[in-house]
């Protein structure tokens, strides 16, 4: 989540439209704002013959979204404009473990995230002796993108929410597979940064192998199917009421992927919006 790094926005967008408000004010501000036209004529110019067609009204230009805001050379956030509960989507690595961070040049990972014409968040890169992971920041304010951004996002409840799972799409993951961590914020009234983080929760196999994923399919799983590590504290649960992200783990090896349609479930398997 935005909160992993600080993330802060400013406010364009909403000055932009208390912009276009203003200006609409300011249009009706004349000697003919009462509808009454110098000759007596209500509403109508007389130099000008009525018509039988409505004048054509263009339809209102949306307001122009902001980039989000870098931090680092090493910083490459994707908006998560319209996904609920989630605040950003962006990577990290052995070459750049920290969005604030500069590289590090003893690493040889290659990295760069985009988003391609179909509106997927992609990843593509190589791994030769690193590490790599596709971050999907969350959100309990659940602003679905909407500017401004607060100075911190809180950690996602999802008990209170009714999410009890959480779906998404992969297109051509890497041969070596992906792997899918979530992780929680460990305290109350703090956000992560100032807290701990406490992952190891991952989709296992039956075995206790962290499941791989490296077929292009849609996946849905609900929380309880996040399960800790053999051997791991059986005192440690996930928890579900100060989720901080979701990590898609990258394998050593070239890599190329797009993850889409990711949005949480409730209990029946509906989208929560």
């Amino acid at each position: 989540m935005a909160n992993l790094a600080n993330e802060r926005s400013s406010g364009a967008v909403w000055m932009l439209l208390a912009a276009v408000a203003g200006s609409a004010a300011c249009a009706s501000d004349d000697s003919s704002s009462d509808g009454v036209m110098p000759d007596g004529l209500t509403g109508m110019n007389p130099l000008t013959p009525p018509s039988a067609d409505p004048p054509v009204v263009p339809p209102p230009t949306p307001p122009t979204r902001e980039p989000v805001p870098r931090l680092s050379d090493c910083d490459q956030p994707l908006d998560a404009y319209g996904v609920a509960f989630v605040d950003l989507f962006f990577p990290v690595s052995d070459y750049c473990p920290s969005r604030r961070m500069g590289p590090n040049l003893a690493s040889m990972t290659q990295l760069q995230m985009s988003r391609d014409a179909a509106g997927r968040t992609c990843m593509r890169g190589r791994i030769t002796d690193g590490w790599a992971r596709l971050i999907v920041g969350l959100d309990g304010s659940n602003r679905n993108g909407s500017m401004p951004l607060p100075p911190e996002s809180k950690p996602l409840d999802a008990d209170s929410v009714g999410i009890d799972g959480v779906q998404f799409t992969l297109d051509t993951p890497p041969a070596s597979g992906l792997t899918l961590e979530t992780a929680y914020v460990v305290g109350e009234g703090c956000f992560p940064g100032r807290c701990e983080l406490h992952g190891d929760f991952y989709i296992r196999e039956p075995n206790g192998l962290a499941r791989s994923f490296d077929r292009s399919a849609s996946y849905s799983f609900r929380f309880s199917d996040f399960q800790q590590a053999p051997g791991g504290d059986p005192e440690i649960h996930l928890d579900t009421t100060h989720l901080a992200g979701m990590f898609f783990h990258v394998g050593t090896g070239d890599f190329d992927f797009c993850l889409s349609g990711f949005h949480f479930l409730d209990t029946s398997g509906a989208p929560v919006l």
